[in-house]
């Protein structure tokens, strides 16, 4: 079994797909990838004030690059370059004190430095006198970095080197940073854009526990985990190239409203990655959210690809795999638009790939207008898990091309009476697998995410 690490996302309006501007956590693929080459299993950690909970899944945390931290954090009024997140400073300052082992990579090693009662230069062209640290916007400089002897990072590296350098703040120079205790190392440098470099760590090295180097002002931190109130939501992401501050770059990508729907009906939501797949992150989650995104292939029910169908096949075999597994633990289990078009593949069944040249009309996604503002009726079926929720009736929002023919082993339980589209599918025979095609997250209803996460919390507390 892999371990767990999470990594610690970006919150930023970003640009993909068709979607432009959209708040959205997002993280570089290139951090999954260099978790997955060092042998662990990366899940996404979105921003949450209440952070901390997660930490009972973890194996290791990795504090990724972004924004700036808010000098407010430690006494000083903001420099006209500074660019903070006050929301996602508050949920990474909940994790720092954890007793596992925290690697923080560039705008990470600057919040331990804060963390542990440190302060920032927070533009260094004004302190060092040059640009060498971030020469072009966007772009990797590089130059040479010293590791004290005997330390962690100077072991794990071998001795001195080069290192690339993209940051315009930094952490002040020896006389008076203070170091993170115990298994916690810090570095200015990101991972390389697209490569995670080849790196031979023994499992001696992995497991080392080094003394406290220097005890930083206010003492070793602590968190408190007596218990973790809320369960645990995994959700699917998307993985394509995004555009975000000065990123532009292939990523695990999800709409920032999935997570506050999530959080505002009661769970705790991180992110799952369609990067080497395997079930074994479903033994820490409590729930599972299929997402969602681009077209499931159409080769796994069958059928030669519409023109108008974009897939990815590998984020497709990755939430197959997690469905099936999902489906077998009794996990509860809820789709949303692609997600439940998968859901109806992976019980066996096979989906109109585009439904104008099927129903006539583009009603389901009009090709003009704001995305989500058409919105119709859909009828539940009396006695359903999706009546108990919504009732006889509910009006949904539409944005959707493809849709289920046939639901395989699911059982369609909502339609829309215009046209007689399946609109909703469930497993009866499990606690909770349901499917929907509209976006119950683009709206002020969050009934079905409810029920989905009261699911979650049952079998969790039946865990116990």
């Amino acid at each position: 079994m892999r371990p767990i690490i999470g990594i610690t996302s970006y919150v930023e309006p970003a640009t993909w797909g068709v979607w432009r501007d959209l708040p959205a956590t997002v993280l570089p693929y290139s951090y999954v990838r260099a978790v997955e080459a060092a042998g662990g299993r990366a899940i996404v950690i979105p921003p949450d004030p209440e952070s901390a909970e997660i930490l009972r899944v973890l194996d290791g945390l990795v504090l990724a690059g972004g924004a700036d931290i808010e000098p407010s954090r430690y006494g000083a009024a903001p420099h006209p370059r500074t660019d903070s997140r006050p929301q996602r400073d508050a949920g990474e300052f909940a994790l720092v004190g954890a007793d596992l082992p925290i690697l923080g990579v560039c705008r990470g090693m600057q919040l331990l430095a804060v963390a542990y009662g440190g302060r920032l230069h927070q533009h260094l062209p004004d302190v060092v006198g040059h640009e060498k640290h971030c020469p072009v916007p966007g772009e990797f400089g590089s130059h040479g970095a010293r590791f004290a002897p005997g330390s962690l990072v100077q072991r794990i590296m071998g001795g001195d080197g080069e290192v690339n350098s993209y940051h315009h703040q930094g952490s002040p120079t020896r006389d008076g940073s203070p170091s993170a205790p115990g298994r916690t190392t810090a570095v200015s440098r990101r991972s390389r854009t697209q490569r995670a470099p080849s790196c031979s760590v023994s499992s001696g090295t992995r497991k080392w526990r080094g003394r406290p180097a220097v005890q930083g002002p206010g003492g070793r931190l602590t968190v408190g985990l007596g218990h973790m109130r809320r369960p645990l939501i995994g959700l699917t992401t998307y993985a394509e190239n995004a555009r975000f501050g000065a990123n532009d770059t292939f990523s695990a990508i999800l709409p920032l409203r999935y997570v506050h729907a999530v959080h505002e009906s009661g769970g705790r939501a991180v992110l799952i990655t369609p990067d080497a797949p395997d079930a074994d992150v479903l033994d820490d989650i409590d729930g599972i959210m299929f997402t969602g995104g681009s077209d499931v292939d159409p080769t796994l029910y069958g059928e030669p690809p519409h023109p108008t169908t974009n897939v990815n096949p590998q984020r497709d075999a990755a939430e197959l795999l997690l469905l099936r597994a999902a489906v077998a633990r009794d996990l509860p289990v809820f789709g949303i638009c692609r997600g439940m078009q998968l859901m109806a593949v992976g019980y066996g069944g096979s989906l109109h790939q585009h439904l104008p040249d099927v129903l006539g009309h583009e009603g389901h996604r009009p090709t003009s207008g704001p995305k989500f503002s058409q919105r119709h009726p859909v009828r539940l079926l009396p006695h359903s898990r999706a009546h108990a929720i919504l009732g006889d009736e509910a009006t949904v929002n539409s944005y959707h091309h493809q849709g289920v023919r046939d639901p395989g082993g699911l059982t369609p339980v909502g339609w829309c009476p215009d046209d007689g589209l399946i609109e909703v599918v469930e497993d009866p025979s499990r606690t909770f697998v349901l499917g929907v095609q509209w976006h119950p997250e683009v709206s002020d209803d969050f009934r079905v995410f409810e029920a989905f996460v009261e699911a979650a919390n049952a079998r969790k507390m039946a865990l116990r």
